[in-house]
């Protein structure tokens, strides 16, 4: 299928160092926490959004954290992947985060990559539910590309989506030629994502 290009079109990076830690832990590859702690540490935003994290009520701990190597340590290796996928593309499209598209699109991705996660604790899966987290917070992006070209188009399928005995695959295909998922999978080809969430 032709790739519709306006739809990409000023479409926002993911942020460089967020590409570069999914590549150096992509497929279950290991790297040191000295060289995961310095790639985070060349995006001051980043660095601090994972501090906070640490520092959350979520985490319980004795006294502050104040390093990404104490961070990483807290949080987990594995799920600090999980939270520079959330924190870079929610920073992605700050600018349009009071869009009620937005609300909708994250909590709709979150609850399927916490749903994703917790399937495969109870599977053959288990060791790769943080990949599978990460495919259910991904798996719609292309809504978000589709909405950034032509915000009041989208919002209008949506809401014919809602009367519609037709699949919002099928509508996307009528109007932009091409649908979420195969423009998801673009983005992320473009955003250097690891073959395995492309």
């Amino acid at each position: 299928m032709q790739l519709n290009e306006s739809l990409l079109k000023d479409l926002p990076m993911m942020p460089p160092v967020a590409s570069r830690i999914l590549s150096l832990t992509a497929e279950g590859g290991e790297i040191s926490f000295q060289k995961l702690e310095e790639t985070i540490s060349l995006d001051p935003m980043l660095a601090g959004r994972i501090l906070k994290t640490a520092n959350s009520a979520m985490y319980a701990r004795q006294r502050e954290v104040s390093t990404i190597r104490a961070a990483i340590t807290l949080i987990g290796y594995k799920t600090i992947r999980s939270l520079v996928v959330i924190i870079g593309a929610s920073s992605t499209f700050r600018k349009d985060a009071t869009a009620r598209f937005y609300s909708r699109f994250w909590q709709h991705a979150l609850l399927t990559a916490f749903l994703a996660r917790e399937c495969a604790s109870h599977t053959t899966l288990s060791g790769r539910k943080e990949e599978l987290f990460l495919a259910g917070l991904l798996h719609d992006i292309g809504q978000v590309a589709m909405f950034h070209a032509d915000r009041s188009g989208y919002e209008g399928l949506i809401e014919e989506r809602t009367t519609s005995d037709v699949s919002m695959r099928n509508l996307e295909r009528e109007k932009y030629g091409i649908d979420h998922r195969e423009l998801g999978k673009e983005i992320l080809t473009r955003w250097n994502f690891p073959d395995l969430f492309v």
